[in-house]
């Protein structure tokens, strides 16, 4: 749920954000560019587990959030700049240092469930021990 809610906010920061090279009397024709083209991808990817809260079959759509794994460490790259140089007053080496932890961080958190979920899948197609403890889990849970 953690991720969805992450790639929901990347929607809204990429629909009411200005680039370095944008003007802001050019940003409706932006945000225009933006709910042709990419929005729909961006939709798919993160609001089927926000909506179905995880229901079988919609994970599947969650590897188009791949397409703009780069763009998502953009938006976190402004986020910590404007925060530690503008509020906290960080040099800009000391920001570069925080941002490069920041993405390791994620990364491994990412590769990490990835891993996790693709363990899960393998070991439920097998009806194995892992179906039998999700079923558990499931029930525990939900």
């Amino acid at each position: 749920m953690f991720v969805d809610v992450c790639f929901t906010l990347d929607i809204i920061m990429n629909f009411l954000k200005l680039s370095a090279h944008q003007k802001e009397s050019e940003m409706r024709t932006y945000q225009m560019e933006y709910l042709r083209g990419l929005f729909l991808i961006d939709c798919v990817a993160a609001l089927p587990g926000l909506v179905t809260a995880e229901a079988d079959g919609v994970n599947a759509f969650k590897l188009a959030r791949f397409v703009h794994w780069g763009r998502f460490f953009d938006q976190i790259n402004l986020l910590v700049e404007k925060v530690f140089m503008q509020w906290l007053g960080f040099t800009r080496q000391k920001v570069s240092e925080n941002v490069d932890f920041v993405k390791l961080n994620l990364t491994v958190l990412l590769l990490t469930h990835i891993m996790a979920c693709l363990w899960i899948t393998i070991g439920t197609a097998a009806d194995g021990w892992v179906s039998t403890f999700v079923e558990e889990v499931k029930e525990t849970y939900l």
